[in-house]
Order: structure tokens, then C-alpha cells, then sequence
């Protein structure tokens, strides 16, 4: 029979950081209630806009430190940490959401309306990059337990003589599996960037499910060779999971890349701040 797959609960290292990236939420919550009304209000002071504007500023760059740090202490083989990297990304889409407001309430003055139009389109990029990235964890969360599950499935593991009834047993629950994660990815729609990863993925599976229903069509007497059959077909599929399952690797590695660019743009950005 195939093993129980288990969830095991391992605490984030860094704990630290969801209460940093809290705190700063709060602070630019609060700071984008009281910084005004809006458009209409009176316009501010370059000095006094360069102040607001720091505070905001520094403490998206402060936070975005944290989240780059925190992808490298993730495998992606490692599915129980993707919820907790997920819930870094989501607090740091809310950030980026609570940055944006706070500099839309401003009214800065007219030496300042480029950057300030600068720093609001790098705020919502930076809100749209984390909200892909809460939507992309949230697809490897369902994906890398099944990919994991293709090395325990029961054909792979019967014993080199098993009976027939073994063998259709066997195959009877690896079509099961198969069919009920097929179904679990049907409505599934994922980030446009990962459409071929996920379809891929249902390939996978697809190709696993016609080639257990084979062995399950075997004729009486033929069961062992088909068996065999099987097990030469699935080195390669096997592979091709593991494949999949180093994709999510490669991906976070390139969010933590385009999180690089943010902080790029962030300090450029900064710089023109201390030069208002």
C-alpha cells in the first residue's frame, strides 16, 4: 500500500520577520490614515513631502531585505515551507498596497509630481510582483505533494514476483490517485507564467493514469509481463516529476531575481528622494 504522506510542521527560522513585515503594515496603514484626504488637500512643502515620503520609502526597503533573505532558506522540494514564504509575499504585497495609499493621500509639490508618479508605479509593481508570487506558492502548495507521491506509488513497489491480485490491487490504487489529482487540477488557473508548468504537470499525470489503466487491461497469465512493461516505462516519468519538482526551485529563485530589481529601483529611487 502506498505510505501516508505527512505534513511535518518545522518552524520558519526567521521569526523575526513576520513581526518586522506586521509592524511595518500597521505603520504605513495607520501613516496613509492620517497623512491627509487626499487630492484637494494642502499641497506640501518639499521638505515637509520629502520627510513623508522618506518614512514611507525606507520602510519598504527595510522589509524587502527581509523577503529576498528569507527565499534562500527555502527548498523547493521542502512543500511545507512554501505556505510560510507565501504568507512573507502576502505581507509584502500588503506593504507595497499601504505604500501606494499612503503616497496617493499626499499632495506633493510641483518639483516633486515625477517623482512621486515614479514612486507610485514602482509601488504597484511591486504589490503586483508579490501578489503573482502569493498566487504561484499557492500552486507548488497543491502540486509538489503529488509530484513528491510519484516515487510512492504501489506498482513501482511491488516485490519482483508479486501475485496477479497484487498487481491489479496495485494498479487499481495508482488509477485512483492519478484520476484524483487530475480532477483536483481541473480548476485550477494559474499565474500566466506557469500555464505550461501546470500543463505539463497534467500531462504527467495523464500519462500515469493510461499507463496503470494498462497494466489493469492485461489479459489473465500476462500480468507479470506487463508489469515489467510498466517499470521500464516509468524510469522516465519518474524523472520527468523530479524535473517538475526542481522547476518550483529554479522559479523561486527567479522571484528572488526580480525582487533584486525592485530593490534596485527602490534605492535609485531613494537616491532621488535625498536630492528633492
Amino acid at each position: 500500500m502506498r505510505r501516508e504522506k505527512r505534513r511535518i510542521a518545522r518552524p520558519f527560522r526567521r521569526r523575526s520577520l513576520y513581526s518586522l513585515l506586521s509592524l511595518a503594515t500597521v505603520f504605513l496603514l495607520v501613516l496613509s490614515c492620517c497623512t491627509g484626504c487626499g487630492r484637494g488637500s494642502e499641497t506640501l512643502s518639499a521638505s515637509d513631502y520629502q520627510k513623508r515620503i522618506s518614512e514611507i520609502h525606507d520602510g519598504v526597503a527595510w522589509d524587502l531585505g527581509y523577503v529576498i533573505e528569507s527565499l534562500g532558506e527555502v527548498s523547493g522540494d521542502e512543500y511545507y515551507h512554501l505556505q510560510e514564504v507565501g504568507e512573507v509575499f502576502a505581507r509584502a504585497r500588503d506593504i507595497f498596497a499601504g505604500a501606494y495609499r499612503a503616497l496617493e493621500a499626499l499632495d506633493p509639490p510641483e518639483e516633486a509630481l515625477e517623482l512621486h508618479l515614479d514612486l507610485m508605479h514602482f509601488y504597484a509593481d511591486g504589490e503586483r510582483e508579490a501578489g503573482t508570487m502569493v498566487n504561484s506558492l499557492g500552486l507548488f502548495q497543491i502540486v509538489l505533494p503529488m509530484l513528491a507521491d510519484v516515487d510512492n506509488l504501489a506498482l513501482p513497489s511491488l516485490p519482483d514476483q508479486p501475485q496477479p491480485q497484487e498487481i491489479r490491487g496495485a494498479a487499481e490504487e495508482d488509477r485512483r490517485t492519478m484520476e484524483d489529482y487530475l480532477r483536483e487540477l481541473e480548476g485550477i488557473t494559474p499565474p500566466e507564467d506557469l500555464r505550461e508548468y501546470l500543463e505539463k504537470v497534467r500531462g504527467l499525470f495523464g500519462s500515469l493514469r493510461d499507463m496503470v489503466s494498462g497494466v489493469l487491461q492485461a489479459v489473465p497469465a500476462k500480468e507479470l509481463e506487463s508489469l515489467a512493461d510498466f517499470r521500464q516505462r516509468f524510469v522516465p516519468v519518474q524523472g520527468e516529476a523530479s524535473g517538475l519538482r526542481g522547476t518550483v526551485q529554479a522559479y523561486l529563485v527567479g522571484a528572488g531575481s526580480r525582487i533584486d530589481g525592485l530593490i534596485e529601483r527602490g534605492g535609485e529611487l531613494a537616491a532621488r528622494i535625498k536630492r528633492l
